[in-house]
C-alpha cells in the first residue's frame, strides 16, 4: 500500500485518510555539493505509507524517483552517507514510520510528517561532527542495513500469536470504534472482550497462550525493550503498572506523560493483553510512545 504524490499535500495535511496510514513528505538536503545540482530543483517527494511499515522500507522508491531526474543518482549514492531528520534531529530508520510520528509530530491534527533526507560526501564531511555516526556501511541505502532490518523483523514474528496485522485492514467506522471504546473499558467489565470477538473472533487461544507480551517504549531519546506479564495475581496487567516499573529504572517524571499507541493517548486502565491481540507492529512488539 505505497502511493506516490508531488505537490499536492495542501488537500491532505488536516484530513484524517484512513487510521492506519500517514502522509510522509521528503526532501533532500545535500548541502553545496555540486554534483547534487540536478536535484536542487526536485519536487517534494510525498508518499501515503501505513504506520506499521519502515522508512527504510522506502528506500528503493525514493533511488527510483530521483534517478529518474538525475541518471547518474545511483552511482552518487554509493559515495555518500545518507541518513533521515526531522526538524534537526537524526531519526532512526531501524523504528516504525508510526513510532517517528508520535514521537516527533508537533500538532495532533495533522496526518503530514516531514521528513529531510541528507546525504553527504565522504570527502565533504571533514567538518560535519556528525559523519562518524553514519559510516557508508550504517546508511540508509546499505543493503546490509536493508537485511539486519529484514531478519529482526522475521526473527521476531516468533513471539507472536494471532494475525495481529487485521488492524491494518479494518475501515474508517470500525478503528474508530475500537478505540473509542477503549476509554470506556475496564477490566472489571470484560467488554474488551466482546470487542475482541466481533472484530476478530474468539481471542480465548491468544489468552492461554500468551505468558509473556514484549513491549517496547520510547521515551525522548531512549527506547526500552522489556517483557511483562499479561496479569499478576490474577489482575491484568495494566499501562499504568508499566509506567510505575520504568519509574524505577529512568529519570524521567512520567506523571504528566501521556502513553501514545497507534496515535492514541491511551487511559491508564487499558490491559496490556488487549494492546496484544489488536495492534502490535511488524514485528510483532507492542511499542508505545511516552512523551508530553
Amino acid at each position: 500500500m505505497l502511493k506516490i504524490i508531488e505537490n499536492k499535500s495542501h488537500a491532505l495535511t488536516h484530513k484524517i485518510i484512513h487510521s492506519g496510514l500517514l502522509l510522509i513528505s521528503i526532501t533532500i538536503d545535500h548541502g553545496e555539493e555540486s554534483k547534487f545540482s540536478k536535484l536542487k530543483c526536485a519536487p517534494k517527494l510525498y508518499f501515503i505509507i501505513p504506520r506499521i511499515s519502515y522508512l527504510l522500507s522506502l528506500t528503493d522508491t525514493i533511488q527510483d524517483y530521483y534517478a529518474s531526474i538525475d541518471k547518474e543518482f545511483y552511482n552518487i549514492i554509493e559515495n555518500t552517507f545518507s541518513w533521515f531528520e526531522h526538524d534537526g534531529l537524526i531519526i532512526n530508520s531501524q523504528f516504525p514510520v508510526g513510532i517517528l510520528f508520535d514521537k516527533y509530530r508537533k500538532s495532533n491534527d495533522s496526518v503530514l510528517f516531514n521528513i529531510k533526507l541528507v546525504l553527504r560526501y565522504n570527502s565533504s564531511n571533514k567538518n560535519n561532527q556528525r559523519a562518524p555516526l553514519f559510516f557508508k556501511e550504517n546508511s540508509v541505502f546499505s543493503n546490509n542495513l536493508i537485511k539486519i532490518i529484514t531478519n529482526n523483523i522475521k526473527l521476531s514474528q516468533t513471539v507472536m500469536f494471532g494475525d495481529c496485522r487485521k488492524l491494518q485492514m479494518m475501515n474508517k467506522k470500525d478503528y474508530d470504534e475500537l478505540f473509542d471504546s477503549i476509554y470506556s473499558l475496564s477490566k472489571t467489565t470484560g467488554e474488551y472482550e466482546k470487542i475482541i470477538n466481533r472484530l476478530f473472533g474468539s481471542a480465548n487461544e491468544i489468552y492461554l497462550n500468551t505468558k509473556n507480551i514484549p513491549v517496547k517504549i520510547h521515551i525522548k531519546n531512549e527506547s526500552f525493550l522489556r517483557s511483562f506479564k499479561k496479569d499478576i495475581n490474577n489482575q491484568l496487567f495494566e499501562i499504568k503498572d508499566i509506567l510505575n516499573h520504568l519509574k524505577f529504572e529512568t529519570n524521567v517524571c512520567l506523571d504528566s506523560n501521556k502513553v501514545i499507541f497507534h496515535g492514541i493517548a491511551l487511559p491508564l486502565n487499558t490491559p496490556l493483553i488487549f494492546l496484544t491481540i489488536f495492534c502490535p507492529y511488524i514485528d510483532g512488539i507492542v511499542q508505545l510512545v511516552i512523551r508530553d
